[in-house]
């Protein structure tokens, strides 16, 4: 009974029958914001995207692009783009969007980055193992 009826409406849909067409919902930009890297936006990882190895971010944001666009099909209207490097935000952030932690000395001087969060005479020094 219920696949009779949803066969008819479709039928009735091709048959020539006005169907009305209901626009997308109005999203905000920062909707799609799935999370941050090194202070950059990143949307939802779309599977182009994914298979190619990158991220899908705003293309002022992305240093090294991949060879293709248009892998980030559902974002590419805000302007975004696959991504396989990107540039880190000029704004200080904390030491964990550095994949680091604040110490005292850390084991290399180009592992360290500016940070918000750590002490006085502390780093924030990037994890390494």
């Amino acid at each position: 009974m219920a696949l009779s009826v949803l066969m008819s409406c479709v039928v009735g849909g091709v048959a020539g029958q006005s169907v009305a067409e209901v626009p997308p919902p109005a999203v905000r930009e920062n909707d799609e914001v799935q999370r941050t890297y090194l202070g950059v936006n990143v949307y939802k990882t779309e599977w182009p995207c994914a298979r190619q190895g990158g991220l899908c971010v705003h293309r002022a944001d992305c240093k090294s692009p991949t060879t293709k666009s248009g892998l980030c099909p559902e974002s590419a209207n805000r302007g975004v783009e696959c991504c396989y490097e990107v540039m880190p935000s000029q704004l200080s952030m904390p030491c964990n969007e550095y994949q680091g932690e604040c110490m005292k000395h850390c084991n290399a001087l180009g592992l360290r980055r500016p940070a918000n969060d750590c002490q006085e005479g502390e780093h924030c020094c990037v994890l390494t193992f």
